[in-house]
């Protein structure tokens, strides 16, 4: 099954025991291996409070919802953080690290 990014942006996300996440609000790319590096996902009125969700943690997407491990509803990321992430390194440099 294919989904456009438009309509992914803005797909509900569930962990597995159905705990809302929040909303698809971006998606990061690995620009080398044309592969998605992780989803954002974010939480409350202005998304202050997002999950990176890496595709490993993916249980199923479909065209309703995205479900995720429950692990992920532990990782909660300030947006300031996810700025400094990405301000700091490459998304390659990002990928390499999380490959070790």
């Amino acid at each position: 099954m294919l989904l456009s990014v438009k309509r992914l942006i803005g797909l509900p996300v569930y962990t597995q025991s159905r705990q809302k996440l929040g909303r698809v609000i971006d998606i990061n790319l690995d620009i080398d291996s044309h592969d998605v590096f992780q989803y954002v996902v974010g939480r409350g009125i202005v998304d202050k409070d997002l999950y990176l969700v890496r595709p490993i943690q993916v249980i199923s997407i479909t065209a309703e919802e995205m479900v995720v491990d429950d692990a992920v509803g532990k990782n909660l990321v300030a947006s300031t953080e996810i700025k400094n992430i990405f301000s700091s390194q490459s998304l390659r440099n990002a990928a390499t690290f999380s490959q070790e």
